[in-house]
């Protein structure tokens, strides 16, 4: 493990804030006190610290603080093995879980403890970022990371994991339809897609088709071809245009696509309208 940043706030030196974006690493966001809310991959989570969130790398977040009084800290690190963090679905499941810890005493009692020792060596690693200070937060780390698996097994004993499930695979789905929804001009490849759920690329096709009875490139397509439609009847953009920015390969591959669709070419279609 290797320490990258850590944060806290109010800061020292009084600082405006951080208050999220998008980073290639992991990250522990620890609310300490007040009311505050995390948004994180179309989710909105309100939270009275203490509280502590578990962000996978690439997944954009923001924080927002209902209260002035609002406290917090956080650290992103490196990890050379990824089986140690809890897996997307056990993210969303812990993430949602932030306001009712209270009910999995005394174990949370424990994550509360080891927050606290995190929010002292975080304002000590800022200040003095020598290996043993880095050494001793990393430890830290991978105890709360231990706790949180362990209370995670512990929730899923106690209530049941099959509903819980398949909510989170459910929001997984969501993610990944919003993301192909908000960028389908762009390449996308089923590594893209692989990455921002941390999903085997063929278990997630699977997952896919087995909520949306289509894989995701079937209804990336979809999105892409009632993008074409809707420039060809409302614009006076061209073909090689429209194929552009609806997101196709090449004007080939979209008059292909667009003909087996309809019958008839871009072009033909525009005139027939």
């Amino acid at each position: 493990m290797r320490i990258r940043k850590t944060g806290y706030y109010p800061s020292d030196d009084h600082k405006p804030p951080e208050d999220g974006g998008i980073h290639g690493f992991y990250e522990i966001l620890s609310i300490h006190q007040g009311r505050a809310k995390l948004q994180w991959l179309g989710q909105a989570y309100v939270v009275e610290g203490p509280a502590v969130f578990l962000l996978s790398p690439d997944t954009p977040h923001k924080l927002t603080y209902l209260e002035p009084t609002v406290r917090y800290h956080y650290v992103e690190f490196e990890l050379a093995d990824s089986n140690l963090f809890p897996t997307f679905p056990q993210l969303f499941q812990w993430n949602g879980m932030q306001n009712s810890l209270e009910s999995f005493k005394p174990d949370s009692d424990l994550i509360g403890i080891t927050l606290e020792s995190l929010e002292r060596l975080s304002k000590m690693y800022t200040q003095q970022k020598t290996p043993h200070v880095e050494e001793a937060l990393a430890c830290e780390l991978r105890k709360l990371i231990a706790l949180v698996r362990h209370l995670l097994e512990r929730s899923d004993r106690l209530e049941g994991r099959t509903e819980s499930l398949k909510a989170t695979q459910l929001r997984l789905v969501e993610v990944i339809m919003r993301y192909m929804e908000t960028n389908y001009q762009m390449k996308i490849e089923l590594h893209t897609l692989s990455r921002l759920v941390h999903l085997n690329g063929s278990y997630l096709i699977r997952l896919f088709k087995s909520y949306q009875g289509k894989t995701p490139f079937e209804y990336l397509r979809e999105l892409r071809m009632n993008a074409a439609v809707s420039y060809l009847k409302n614009s006076a953009m061209s073909v090689q245009e429209i194929s552009e920015c609806s997101g196709f390969a090449n004007i080939h591959y979209f008059s292909t696509s667009f003909k087996k669709e309809f019958g008839v070419s871009p072009s033909e279609w525009r005139l027939l309208q």
